[in-house]
């Protein structure tokens, strides 16, 4: 019963379609519609629809309308070799509309004048009237208070348009709407509701640096990356972009900055860290600036600091003796002061003689330094508050035992030789500092300088 239900309705379908390609000859539209019912399919916009916007003042956001354009040419192929009668036609052509286009705007017919342009440039990619569409149709978007967009526009002429008389104008514009949305307010909650991303205002500025590396446009670009850069508290990226403006347009003004931002940076993060590589890199990067810009205003202001830095450093190793003088290291605590007893008149100079009297009031032998290049090694480590004093070496190890000692010993840090000073944090509290030298200076050291030899 089910078989012979369904060859009937599959016969009546067959009935059916063969009853409308009869009659569709005289009734086309009704056949179109019932097929369209049973094949419905979303409708392809034209590629030739052309997207308007509203006058500048208005509220609402720009909308797309569909227009007749069945009398345009279409669009030529851009990698068509065209011959100099046929752009010579497309350029009369081209004036033609920009014309029309430029008279609409001037009407306020501002929907149909972008439709105009846009049009344009898409017919007509080739012609000197096109660049000028495109530039329009910026102008037009940064009109409506759409930056955004309005950059892109420029972008596009800069990218396509690179011999248009127009492209330095695209270009102080973009420049003008990156800083206009860097100085905006609204900054939002960890970047998050603001006006602007900082990693898009970035883009934006690389892009101009990018599109015109040798003009004025790319330095204050960059030096715009790096003060970004900057406030987001990201030093190393911020010292890269500086450094790269330093390096590249030396001898100018974009290059002073830069350089004394350099030293500005380099001066914070050495005084976040125990270690004398950020100290020097700050005092290289500022007499870099003094010598290479000796009459600039700020010169005497980096030269007062570089003199700050050298008490600095003078200040952090007197705290390192300090540290092993309360664990009555006495040897490797003199070792610091009598470092800073080389500096007469440094602000720590006193404190440091001090501290070596009183060393050696409990060792006398502490009132002699050791001679350059011998290292006093103690009979026994001594121990940590709450260690065991680690064992006196065996007597009678060869030299076999003493080479083999260390065989398959994993490395670790805090037993290298070039660590001064106090134990250094873990990872878990403090992130790695990149380094800046090939020195084996490491950073808030941890061994014995004498005992640990």
């Amino acid at each position: 019963m089910k078989k012979t239900e369904t060859l009937f309705h599959a016969r009546t379908g067959v009935i059916a379609l063969a009853a409308i390609a009869t009659v569709g000859i005289s009734h086309d539209a009704n056949a179109q519609g019932f097929l369209g019912g049973l094949f419905k399919k979303n409708k392809k916009s034209n590629a030739d629809d052309v997207a308007t916007v509203n006058p500048p003042g208005t509220d609402t956001l720009p909308t797309t309308t569909v227009e007749s354009n069945s009398k345009r040419s279409k669009p030529s192929n851009p990698r068509t070799v065209l011959t100099s009668g046929q752009l010579s036609a497309q350029e009369a052509a081209a004036s033609q509309v920009l014309a029309k286009a430029q008279a609409e705007e001037g009407a306020a017919s501002y929907g149909k004048a972008f439709g105009t342009y846009k049009g344009l440039v898409k017919s007509y990619p080739r012609t000197q009237s096109a660049a000028e569409a495109q530039y329009k149709m910026g102008e037009m978007r940064q009109a409506e208070g759409n930056d955004k967009k309005a950059f892109e526009e420029y972008q596009e002429l800069i990218t396509v348009y690179k011999n248009s008389k127009r492209f330095t104008d695209a270009l102080n514009r973009q420049f003008g709407i990156a800083e206009k949305l860097r100085g905006a307010t609204k900054k939002g909650f960890g970047g998050i509701g603001a006006a602007i991303q900082p990693s898009r205002l970035v883009e934006m500025f690389q892009q101009i640096a990018n599109s015109a590396p040798y003009t004025d446009f790319a330095p204050r670009a960059l030096l715009n990356i790096g003060y970004i850069h900057s406030e987001q508290r990201d030093q190393a990226l911020a010292i890269m972009a500086f450094q790269q403006v330093a390096d590249s347009y030396q001898n100018t003004d974009f290059a002073s900055e830069a350089q004394f931002q350099v030293f500005k940076l380099r001066g914070q993060m050495a005084k976040k860290s125990f270690s004398p590589v950020e100290d020097r890199a700050q005092e290289e990067a500022g007499m870099d600036f003094v010598g290479k810009n000796p009459d600039d205003k700020r010169a005497s202001d980096v030269k007062a600091e570089l003199g700050q830095i050298e008490d600095r450093k003078l200040d952090k190793l007197f705290n390192i003796g300090r540290f092993y003088e309360s664990r009555e290291q006495y040897k490797s605590a003199a070792v610091y002061y009598r470092k800073i007893v080389e500096h007469p008149g440094s602000t720590r100079y006193n404190d440091a003689k001090e501290r070596l009297s009183a060393l050696t009031a409990v060792d006398p032998s502490l009132a002699t330094a050791p001679r350059p290049g011998v290292i006093a090694v103690a009979p026994q480590q001594i121990a940590l508050p709450g260690e065991e004093p680690a064992a006196a070496p065996e007597s009678g190890s060869g030299g076999l035992k003493k080479m083999f000692s260390g065989f398959g010993k994993k490395e670790e840090v805090a037993e290298e030789a070039s660590y001064l000073g106090p134990p250094p944090p873990t990872i878990k509290t403090k992130k790695p500092s990149m380094r800046t030298s090939n020195d084996n200076v490491i950073p808030i050291p941890n061994d014995d300088p004498v005992t640990g030899n």
